[in-house]
This record gives C-alpha cells, sequence and structure tokens, in this order.
C-alpha cells in the first residue's frame, strides 16, 4: 500500500531490487495495480523491470473482492442479484454480507496494523473513504 503514485513505484522498484539480490523475478503478468479512491483518479503508468503492470478496477485477494470505492458494496450487489430474491435466499445472503463485512474490516485493520478497539471510522479515514473534514 502507498500513499502516492511516486511512493508505489519507489515500492515497485524497491521490491524488484530486492527480488533481484535474491535472484528472483516478479511475474509482471500477475502483478497488479488498484487505485482505492472514493473520488476518480487520472490514470499512472507504473512498471516493473521495465514492464508496464496492469491497472485493474476490482481485484480478488484472499477470496474477498476489492473495487477502487474500498467497498464490499458493488461485489456483494452483483452476487446478491444472483441468487434472486427469495426471502430465506435474501436472509443467507445478508448474513453472509454482514460476515464478509466484519471479515473485510478485520482484514483491513491487519494491513493498516490498527488495534481491534479502533473505531471503523478511522479505518475508513486511514484508507481515504471518508473526507478528513468530516471530522474537522
Amino acid at each position: 500500500m502507498a500513499s502516492s503514485p511516486e511512493h508505489l513505484q519507489a515500492l515497485i522498484d524497491a521490491l524488484s531490487s530486492y527480488c533481484a539480490l535474491l535472484h528472483m523475478e516478479i511475474s509482471v503478468p500477475k502483478t497488479k495495480v488498484l487505485t482505492v479512491s472514493p473520488v476518480p483518479v487520472p490514470t499512472v503508468a507504473f512498471s516493473c523491470n521495465s514492464h508496464p503492470v496492469e491497472q485493474v478496477t476490482t481485484f480478488k485477494y484472499l477470496g474477498l473482492h476489492f473495487n477502487q470505492s474500498g467497498c464490499l458494496g458493488a461485489c456483494l450487489a452483483i452476487w446478491l442479484s444472483s441468487v434472486g430474491m427469495h426471502s430465506p435466499r435474501v436472509a443467507a445472503a445478508n448474513r453472509a454480507r454482514l460476515d464478509l463485512q466484519r471479515l473485510y474490516d478485520h482484514y483491513l485493520r491487519t494491513i493498516c496494523d490498527l488495534l481491534p478497539s479502533t473505531p471503523h471510522r478511522i479505518l475508513l479515514l486511514e484508507l481515504g473513504l471518508l473526507p478528513l473534514q468530516v471530522l474537522w
């Protein structure tokens, strides 16, 4: 995770240099960039070992679907529409949505190194999903 395009490119370059020291190589076709932002951002070209890195709008990692908004809502809406609107299935889907949201929050807290006691609002601020002026 990086806070700017320049920071991300520096991280990619550092990883590439470290891998070269270990005689390893990054698989560029498997490498993707997902920009998480509540507002549209301009596309920036990233490279790894002089090869362009693909930018995506959604990404599946460890079974979790991430999108540019950082929210599971869009992916869950697609899944909910596929299961139909019969009440037992919708109830099960809602329970699954809550379970997934808890798992997603736990995962985000882990990668952001936030304590479980950290308020959900702070988690959203860390990821840029809430503007800072909300708290000012």
